[in-house]
């Protein structure tokens, strides 16, 4: 976090996790969750591990909080460049560079921690700072608000790889934002920006600056407003109600992510025409990364100047 909003003191917990950090407010009774993997909070198996890991650890360990809000740790890179989530790791994704074992324990575990988050006792926040797509999108649905940055983009966009988005993911969006708008973003891949996302419901809030400081004071102060708005009994009020909403829709995604989903999600990846889409667009994302390191290269040469 950049600019520390007055009255909030943190402390950071040790948990043992290389690419998520945790820092809480005993007072406060909220969690912050900072997702780190660079350059971009790819969603390999161990990133979504250690998110599992965090919040069956927050559920656990630490009863006292009631807040949990889901942010980007990576540093900011300017408009139009910051990043929630680009989404799954791609090489998860290319049948030939993984094994369907090692696939269907990465889906396992991802959709595990989504249906949990899903159904979670805690009020979630997904604080979303730029670029959010697919599995960085799925987070921030299986939370119970979304916030964005004015420069954030967002969508389930895996049709432009030429494949379906997971079933519950869609499910969900749908959910969220009703059928007309999820199948318009579904079926085209698109990603909205916050005006539209507002509309849609997407998100309930964003922000007034594309700081990230600013966005982080916004998932305070509804944090803020959710413990202080509730006593011991309207919290659990708040639990029982939303186990009753979400609870059966949870159960039902996670016994369709072990028995179902792993197959027929690796007998599509595994066809060629799919692993010739994944291998372009690694092949567009490496390019583009060499791209990034020359600017920044040329630029760091003509300061010197």
């Amino acid at each position: 976090m950049g600019k520390e909003v007055v009255g909030w003191n943190w402390e950071h917990v040790e948990n043992g996790l290389e690419w998520v950090s945790v820092r809480v407010s005993w007072e406060k009774k909220v969690a912050e969750v900072s997702l780190k993997r660079q350059p971009a909070n790819a969603l390999d198996h161990q990133l979504w591990s250690e998110l599992k890991k965090t919040l069956e650890w927050l559920d656990s360990q630490f009863p006292a909080v009631r807040v949990a809000i889901i942010r980007s740790g990576l540093p900011e890179r300017g408009p139009g460049r910051n990043l929630f989530s680009a989404g799954n790791d791609l090489t998860e994704l290319d049948s030939s560079r993984t094994t369907k074992d090692r696939f269907v324990a990465f889906w396992r575990t991802l959709s595990m921690f989504l249906a949990s988050l899903y159904r979670s006792k805690l009020y979630t926040i997904a604080s979303i700072h730029g670029f959010c797509a697919a599995g960085g999108l799925a987070i921030a649905l299986a939370c119970d608000s979304r916030i964005a940055s004015p420069d954030a983009s967002m969508g389930l966009n895996e049709a432009q790889l030429g494949i379906p988005a997971p079933t519950y993911w869609a499910k969900l969006l749908e959910r969220v934002v009703g059928y007309t708008t999820a199948s318009r973003m579904l079926t085209t891949g698109e990603m909205i920006r916050p005006p539209r996302a507002l509309e849609a419901g997407l998100v309930d809030c964003v922000s007034s600056d594309v700081g990230k400081d600013v966005l982080d004071e916004l998932a305070l102060k509804l944090a803020d407003d959710h413990v202080s708005a509730r006593g011991a009994a309207s919290a659990d009020g708040f639990a029982l109600n939303k186990a009753q909403l979400r609870d059966e829709f949870a159960r039902e995604w996670e016994q369709y992510s072990i028995n179902q989903e792993p197959e027929l999600s690796w007998q599509l990846l595994d066809s060629s025409h799919i692993r010739q889409a994944l291998h372009a667009a690694m092949a567009a994302l490496s390019a583009s990364k060499k791209q990034r390191q020359t600017q920044t290269h040329a630029t760091k040469q003509h300061s010197k100047l």
